[in-house]
């Protein structure tokens, strides 16, 4: 900055800083004067702050501030992706762009132009907005056979691509071969088994968040027996239980038969909640082949045992008592009764009836009749003539033994003739 001899200020290379009032002042002996003059410099656009490249989550603030400086003051146009946009006004050189709630669709290059008399300048900033994963096809409820494939999708989106893991129930699910997850988050089962049921979760996520969706897989396996009844042997009048407790998936229908037939409770028979058949007061009618069969859509299986009820012999009542054994005399006479072991018989190995089957009492019948009998003939008595000839006689008594009791009397006589001859009696002769 300089006076020329002609009093005029030169300025070289003027500067911002120049601009202000300028006073020029003449002076001699007469007095002086002064003259005011106001040196405006033009400025271009010049940026005090500029936006910066950013990064932020989906629902954040968005907020480019540009600051310019420049005489005249700068108008501040604002584009995004080149395309000019509702600018926020510009107060002292400055312009803020505010965006709330920003998503995906608010991404791009956001320039800064400001403008006036001496040109245009700009500033560009690029703005990321990052994404929380969404599940965007996640797995649905599945019935699976046993060891056929099971296919979970996981189809997430979010930036930056979210990492999906698989759980079930609370634990994270191990990958193996027979385990996998596809690339697109896909879970794939091989060889499906029982373990596999659950409640399978995919869990998705990246820095700025996660997401999760469940299905229910259920794995259909035929029936298995966990309990199976056993062969048994009772006693008549024993309450006869037989267990059966059963798993599959769907949860298997259980039938009890006997001999072939689908068993019909009541009369002693029920069936309980946990499908234990309980014979009450068994019989020997309940013996035989018992089947517990299960079914459901994987097929049927069925286990079979034999129940033996055994009874054990009871006697019937005593019978009448027979005729005494003798119809007369009292020596060694008896009575007898009997008894069969028939009330049960004994049946499938029981015991044969404890005691006797017949039972023995004295009688009395009458006195048996005594037939008389002869004695020895007695001597013969003498002749009936002392001289000539004559009879004689002999006599036996029925006394050995007399008639008793109605017997029959001796038969035949009881006194016997037979002639005899003595001397010849004096004065006859004989010729």
């Amino acid at each position: 900055m300089s006076v020329q001899s002609d009093g005029s200020l030169v300025i070289d290379q003027v500067q911002e800083s120049d601009s202000g009032s300028y006073v020029c002042t003449a002076t001699n002996t007469v007095g002086h004067l002064t003259r005011e003059v106001v040196l405006t410099i033009h400025v271009g656009p010049r940026f005090v702050r500029i936006p910066n490249d950013i990064e932020l989550g989906s629902t954040d603030r968005l907020e480019l501030v540009c600051d310019v400086q420049g005489y005249p003051s700068p108008a501040i146009t604002w584009y995004i992706n080149d395309t000019e946009t509702i600018s926020p006004p510009t107060i002292n050189g400055r312009s803020t762009y505010v965006l709330e709630n920003v998503s995906k669709r608010d991404e791009g290059t956001y320039k800064c132009s400001a403008t006036n008399l001496l040109g245009t300048r700009s500033a560009t900033a690029t703005v990321t907005v990052r994404v929380p994963p969404k599940v965007m096809v996640g797995p649905t409820d599945q019935v699976v056979r046993m060891r056929g494939v099971t296919v979970l999708d996981c189809a997430s989106d979010g930036d930056p691509t979210p990492e999906v893991v698989w759980l079930k129930g609370n634990t994270v699910i191990t990958y193996s071969n027979r385990i996998r997850k596809a690339r697109n988050g896909s879970l794939i089962i091989y060889q499906t088994e029982v373990e596999d049921a659950g409640r399978c979760i995919c869990r998705t996520f990246n820095r700025y968040g996660s997401d999760s969706k469940a299905a229910l897989v259920k794995v259909q396996r035929e029936p298995t027996f966990l309990v199976e009844p056993m062969d048994t042997i009772a006693d008549q009048g024993d309450t006869v239980k037989l267990d059966c407790l059963v798993e599959g998936e769907p949860a298997p229908t259980v039938t009890w038969l006997k001999s072939g037939y689908p068993i019909q409770t009541g009369q002693g028979i029920r069936i309980l909640a946990n499908k234990t058949l309980v014979i009450m007061v068994a019989k020997q009618a309940d013996s035989g082949s018992y089947v517990c069969k299960a079914t459901n859509q994987m097929g049927p299986q069925a286990v079979s045992v034999y129940v033996t009820i055994r009874v054990h012999g009871q006697y019937s009542e005593w019978s009448a008592w027979g005729e005494c054994s003798k119809t007369c005399g009292n020596e060694g006479a008896y009575q007898r009764r009997t008894r069969k072991c028939d009330n049960p018989a004994p049946a499938n190995n029981g015991r044969q009836c404890s005691g006797s089957a017949t039972d023995n009492r004295a009688c009395t019948p009458p006195m048996c009749p005594i037939n008389g009998g002869w004695s020895s003939w007695q001597p013969w008595e003498d002749c009936s003539v002392t001289c000539g000839s004559g009879m004689r006689n002999r006599v036996r008594y029925c006394d050995n033994p007399p008639p008793q009791y109605n017997g029959r009397s001796c038969e035949g006589p009881s006194n016997q003739q037979a002639e005899c001859t003595m001397r010849a009696c004096p004065g006859k002769y004989h010729s």
